[in-house]
């Protein structure tokens, strides 16, 4: 056995008993040892292991923070969405990939639960072409549907829902090719020329 070496150990206003292993230890016939007999040398490698791993996940996580899960800088707001942005609503709001339409903006924001604004004409004036029947119901949009599910104080010149009387309703739709819910916030307004103005709010849940 070791020998040890019992002594006092003076803390503020208290003494502890401690026992300590004696130095006198061939560091080359037991590698794993560690001053003080608290962790071996092998537990001490582990932990340092674990702490850089947890460093490099910190470091991913604070990176993901400043973009979207489609590569974009975040928050993004523009009047003249892309072609990858417009597709990608398209998919997650279930808009019919048949329907002709002019985008006329497009929002995003990352944080704990994405929220996307879009904002497009769609070149019909009947409501049941514009979404997947299958996750949309028409029949269940009212007339007196309320803008504040549509974030009426965002700044976004191009997204004037508070100033709109709006067609709608709130609907939650699967992720395309995933499990769990998304809200779909929609509402929109019938234009002279035989179109829809289309606003939707799209987020996580």
């Amino acid at each position: 056995m070791l020998p040890t070496i019992h002594k006092k150990l003076k803390w503020p206003e208290q003494v502890f008993e401690a026992t300590q292993v004696s130095s006198e230890i061939d560091h080359q016939a037991c590698p794993d040892y560690s001053p003080g007999g608290l962790l071996s040398g092998r537990q001490v490698r582990f932990l340092r292991s674990e702490m850089r791993t947890c460093l490099i996940f910190t470091a991913c996580c604070l990176l993901g923070c400043q973009t979207d899960f489609m590569g974009f800088p975040n928050p993004k707001s523009t009047a003249t969405p892309s072609p990858e942005e417009i597709q990608y609503c398209r998919d997650v709001m279930y808009i019919n990939p048949d329907l002709d339409i002019e985008p006329l903006g497009f929002s995003l924001q990352s944080g704990m639960d994405d929220v996307i604004r879009f904002k497009f004409l769609a070149k019909t004036d009947d409501p049941s072409k514009i979404f997947d029947a299958t996750h949309v119901d028409s029949a269940k949009f009212k007339s007196d549907f309320g803008v504040y599910a549509l974030d009426p104080d965002a700044k976004d010149d191009w997204w004037d829902v508070s100033s709109q009387t709006l067609v709608g309703g709130n609907f939650t739709v699967p992720p395309p090719k995933s499990q769990g819910t998304r809200g779909l916030n929609i509402g929109f307004t019938e234009n002279d020329n035989s179109t829809l103005t289309i606003y939707v709010l799209w987020h996580e849940t």
